[in-house]
């Protein structure tokens, strides 16, 4: 029998207990491996040992019993009790904390050999009785005690603050080759659960670790942000809380909640009362739900045709062949020098189609293009598409949030007549993977093409004052995307969001001028929306072409794997160009100046 002494004054730990006040488990202590759900439910039990009534349990305490209708107990047998429980409680957090095995009445401290079959390593699929044992005694089926539940909620969180404190000194990509991957991962399932730290653990080391980090204040590559806080603990709770978004039957919180958020980017956006639309995994989803609206909107005809330009993101050209334009009939148009699409160019494309016997349905121009931040000349394009009846999609997933700053309102000025815009918050509004955004100018559009009320769905179709957004794009089953958007603009306040938008907008403004004025740097682009791109170009312009190209892959490479920074590339009239992307708002002027400069450092060792 386990000795449990109880001291003469005061509580044996320091540490304050909390134990819940019902545990529907109840147990002894005996000499055998002890059940931590069921320590916990005893350790509950013996602090109530001073109510009258019947005590659902029985414990044993070297010789102290307390049996079922037993009357009140003196105050020392008491205080001993609460005593008692404290120790068990405090040696429990000890033991998960430590990887301590309870086992014949003892706490077993793992060693090393059984630390290291719990992390699974590559290739020991073997684990011993007792590491089996133990996780059985922590789960129940497919569910696990309370007390189980939050210390593991609480070791994550810690996981994730220590990761974001420390990820500035981290390199902003650490990813790994597929057989080094293959190798730590490939196995079969087990058939008996593990260790769930160990599991834990070997998650954040050999899949979520090899990865690009997006929100480290240096990964200038692509379009990069760091979601806030709030949004990670809004997807926690909306991921916890299990609740389909689809319809206001099985989601209407959240389908309020989304239409708030939805009427917030419509304010925004300068769109009408009229104008509704749907939270979605991101720009590619928005354009195909996009192109479907405008699709059915010219009622579906035999030789349709999409127009976008080549700087246009290649979303576009996905969505257009998934809702059936063939490959031939989707026009990618060449812009003029400053990489925005010409309305005359546009015109005369059409009419040759129209010549041809085709049928122009949309045109996607962009609100910020992934490649340089250009902003298509929006209100001529929107004159020409509403001469013509076409519709307008524009492609805003990055630069729409700008909307929210008086620089990008001005930049930005038309998008508010188009006939549909995407937009990502997960770029831009620094929100969490994935989460994007489609409104319309008439959201009767999006639910005339997606509305379908299958007979076993009938239940949920409320009328027009209670909307199903299932009926507002592809996806029936849905996450809630609304909460994460809305809890960290209710936490940080609009303000906060715009001067973090500016902030990227002047920084890519300061990157451009510091370009500008190297001697061996050559600006290709003006800064746009907070992108810039550049190359390695000495100013004698004596290089060949193919030698600068060369050149600046390899300063890519080295930047690549060998310092913290994370940069992408791209090409410009056929020339490889540097591209910096200064959107996130946990990155400083120093992060970019350093990074500048060491890119001059290596164009200097490459000439």
């Amino acid at each position: 029998m386990m000795r449990i002494s109880a001291p003469s004054t005061g509580p044996p730990f320091s540490t304050k207990v909390t134990v819940p006040r019902t545990v529907p488990v109840s147990c002894a202590w005996r000499g055998d491996t002890v059940a931590s759900a069921a320590i916990v439910s005893a350790a509950s039990r013996i602090r109530r040992l001073g109510c009258r009534g019947r005590v659902p349990c029985e414990a044993r305490a070297e010789g102290w019993v307390r049996r079922r209708g037993d009357g009140r107990l003196p105050a020392p047998f008491l205080r001993a009790y609460t005593y008692c429980a404290a120790s068990i409680m405090c040696i429990l957090r000890r033991a998960f904390h430590m990887g301590v095995a309870p086992r014949g009445g003892r706490f077993r401290r793992l060693t090393d050999e059984a630390h290291s079959r719990d992390r699974c390593a590559a290739g020991h699929r073997q684990r011993s009785t007792r590491s089996r044992s133990r996780v059985h005694l922590m789960t129940h089926g497919l569910r696990m005690p309370p007390e189980i539940m939050r210390e593991l909620a609480g070791y994550v969180t810690e996981i994730l603050v220590e990761w974001n404190r420390r990820l500035p000194g981290e390199p902003a990509w650490d990813g790994e080759f597929k057989q080094e991957l293959m190798a730590r991962l490939m196995e079969d399932p087990p058939e008996s659960g593990r260790a769930p730290r160990a599991v834990i653990d070997r998650a954040v080391r050999d899949v979520l670790s090899p990865a690009m980090r997006h929100e480290h204040p240096r990964a200038f590559g692509f379009v990069p942000s760091a979601p806030t806080w709030p949004g990670v603990l809004a997807d926690y709770l909306v991921t916890g809380f299990n609740i389909n978004a689809a319809t206001w039957l099985s989601a209407s919180g959240p389908s309020q909640l989304e239409a708030v958020v939805l009427d917030w980017f419509r304010r925004w956006l300068g769109y009408p009362e009229t104008a509704g639309g749907v939270l979605t995994s991101g720009g590619s989803a928005a354009a195909l739900d996009a192109l479907v609206a405008a699709r059915e909107a010219a009622g579906n005809p035999a030789r349709a045709t999409v127009y976008m330009s080549d700087q246009g993101h290649s979303a576009q050209a996905r969505a257009a062949r998934i809702i059936g334009i063939r490959p031939d009939r989707v026009r990618i148009l060449s812009t003029g020098p400053d990489f925005r699409l010409d309305p005359d160019t546009l015109a005369a494309a059409v009419q040759t189609d129209r010549a041809a016997g085709c049928m122009p349905i949309a045109v996607c121009a962009d609100a910020g293009s992934t490649s340089t931040g250009s902003v298509d000349p929006l209100r001529q394009i929107a004159d020409y598409c509403a001469s013509q009846g076409i519709w307008m999609h524009v492609d805003a997933a990055y630069g729409g949030a700008a909307v929210i700053t008086e620089a990008g309102a001005r930049l930005l000025r038309g998008i508010e007549r188009a006939d549909s815009i995407g937009i990502d918050p997960h770029k831009w509004m620094f929100q969490p993977y994935d989460t994007g955004c489609l409104l319309v100018r008439d959201v009767a559009t999006l639910e005339r093409a997606f509305a379908i009320h299958h007979d076993v769905l009938q239940d949920s179709v409320w009328g027009a004052n209670h909307p199903n957004q299932a009926d507002r794009g592809l996806q029936l089953s849905r996450r809630d995307r609304a909460l994460k958007i809305w809890m960290s603009v209710q936490i940080f306040g609009m303000a906060a969001f715009r001067d973090a938008v500016a902030q990227g907008i002047e920084r890519a403004e300061r990157a451009a001028q510091f370009v500008a004025d190297s001697a061996i740097l050559e600006l290709m682009t003006p800064a746009s929306l907070g992108i810039v791109c550049f190359r390695v170009n000495p100013r004698d312009g004596a290089t060949p072409e193919a030698t600068l190209h060369q050149i600046n892959k390899t300063i890519l490479a080295r930047v690549f794997w060998e310092e913290r920074a994370f940069l992408s590339s791209t090409l410009l009239r056929r020339r490889f160009a540097l591209r910096l992307c200064v959107i996130n708002h946990t990155t400083t002027w120093d992060d970019v100046h350093e990074t500048l400069q060491t890119i001059e450092r290596f164009g200097r060792e490459a000439l």
